[in-house]
């Protein structure tokens, strides 16, 4: 009984955490989210600073979300399992 108490408020402390999950805390002050903008306009992408036209050429909103553009590599490559010599 004792047990399960101590998992379940175990589990209502570790729960916000993982909410939280989409900033950063630079210092106890200072936290900086997923997708916050600086005072150029540039926008944080968990790594670096980037301006809405790297966006525009990079990424495409589908699916609610930002995904990479779909880019063609050309035609699929040799490989064992698919022999073109059929």
């Amino acid at each position: 009984m004792l047990k399960s108490i101590f998992l379940a408020l175990s589990l209502l402390v570790v729960t916000p955490l993982a909410v939280q999950a989409g900033e950063i805390t630079l210092v106890p002050a200072v936290t900086l989210h997923f997708g916050d903008r600086d005072d150029h306009g540039r926008y944080w992408d968990g790594r670096y600073w980037r301006d809405h036209d790297w966006w525009g050429r990079h990424y495409e909103w589908r699916e609610h979300r930002w995904q990479r553009h779909a880019q063609f590599d050309g035609p699929p490559r040799y490989h064992h399992d698919n022999r073109w010599d059929r």
